[in-house]
């Protein structure tokens, strides 16, 4: 029997959404959430992300990144032990830079996961 020559993707991750984070999308218009759900897919698809749809913004976090109705949302998640990655939390972004008090919301969070 002849084997066959196709890898498998190696890449394949799997999001766990912290149930606080859920919360917070739940407040996103649906055109965000469904632009979300589309990038969550691509990230356990690929294993990651690239700018414009997310940008490293500590060492550990991650930010994707929507843009819908002049409105920018934001999800911060973490790589976890393969193949895991953690939603650790989405907010409605109101300024220009993300704000430490998410950012270290985040880091708190993901603590609790290591």
């Amino acid at each position: 029997m002849q084997q066959s020559s196709i890898k498998p993707n190696t890449n394949k991750k799997v999001v766990i959404m912290d149930q606080r984070a859920a919360r917070g999308i739940k407040k996103f218009s649906q055109p965000a959430r469904e632009e979300l759900t589309s990038l969550i897919v691509a990230l356990e698809k690929e294993g990651f992300l690239k700018e414009p749809e997310a940008k490293k913004i500590t060492s550990e976090i991650f930010e994707m990144r929507v843009a819908q109705e002049k409105k920018q949302y934001r999800a911060c998640y973490a790589y976890l032990a393969h193949p895991e990655i953690i939603l650790l939390s989405a907010f409605e972004k109101q300024t220009n830079k993300t704000p430490i008090k998410e950012i270290r919301l985040a880091q708190k969070r993901l603590q609790a996961y290591k």
